[in-house]
């Protein structure tokens, strides 16, 4: 019998909601091979390996989901560190995440700020890692690293403004500002003219366009499959979902986020350091609606 996953330390489910117990559903091995041996795995290992905060378990999750999520997330995990650069995911341990635990409403996933836990519900949290992780990287490097006075995140949060030239600071805050203003020059952000709010936040643009960067990166080095999964969409539902960007107009941000990771990954790395520089002037190539 395989033991127990549990939640990594004690105080690691502040402002988690568990109010529901697992009772009585089928066992769903989702995540994990068929016919493949599904032995223990050790949470505090992969939280050593990426530096994270620790994991958190919903009660509702028995224990062979709790595994196929565990396993689901450290493939995951790997594959991420190998986009950034970096083992270093957690940020030096700031960074949680939740299984199960911190649903919201209809929401497949979310990140919380306040507790800087990443949570993926039980049965829709798959393919969302790599856009929770953009927002955990958006405001941790703004709040902490690549500070600004005006905006705690690096791209102005749930601002829908098309351009925020106040939203000044180092090399993280120009690249990812230069990716939000582009993508809202695109076509493809067109075709949300008509929606909700949400859709429109800075936040928001910048974690959608992070995963398909995740999983383009993922494709073009033949690592894009099914242990990607849990990580991110395929490139196909990208490239053909209205919410996301067409490859061309993906194209126009691709050496921006090789810009921003390469930052990223030096600095985690304890080999980098924030330098000033100006609100990004976007200049657009390649085919781009007109203003």
């Amino acid at each position: 019998m395989r033991r127990k996953l549990t939640d990594t330390a004690p105080d690691i489910a502040s402002g988690g909601r568990a109010e529901t117990y697992w009772i009585g559903q089928p066992v769903r091995s989702r995540y994990s091979d068929k016919g493949a041996a599904r032995d223990d795995i050790d949470l505090y290992s992969i939280m050593r390996e990426y530096s994270l905060k620790g994991f958190e378990f919903g009660n509702w999750l028995n224990n062979d989901e709790r595994h196929d999520h565990a396993m689901a997330c450290r493939d995951a995990l790997r594959n991420l560190s190998w986009v950034m650069k970096t083992k270093n995911l957690g940020m030096d341990s700031m960074v949680g995440i939740a299984f199960g635990a911190r649903g919201r409403n209809s929401a497949m996933a979310h990140y919380e700020p306040h507790y800087n836990m990443i949570n993926l519900t039980k049965e829709h949290g798959s393919t969302s890692l790599a856009h929770e992780y953009g927002h955990a990287l958006d405001w941790n490097f703004g709040r902490y690293i690549d500070q600004n006075a005006g905006y705690n995140w690096l791209t102005g949060g749930d601002s829908v403004a098309s351009r925020l030239p106040a939203c000044a600071g180092g090399q993280f805050r120009h690249y990812a500002n230069a990716i939000v203003d582009t993508v809202k020059q695109t076509r493809s952000y067109l075709r949300l003219k008509d929606e909700g709010e949400y859709w429109h936040r800075r936040c928001e643009i910048f974690a959608r366009a992070f995963e398909q960067y995740v999983c383009f990166r993922l494709k073009t080095a033949d690592k894009d499959g099914a242990t990607t999964r849990y990580l991110c969409k395929s490139w196909s539902s990208y490239t053909k979902g209205s919410m996301y960007l067409t490859e061309s107009d993906f194209r126009l941000v691709l050496p921006l986020f090789d810009k921003l990771v390469i930052e990223f990954g030096k600095y985690a790395n304890n080999k980098g350091r924030v330098q000033a520089m100006p609100y990004h002037d976007t200049v657009m190539k390649g085919k781009a609606r007109k203003q």
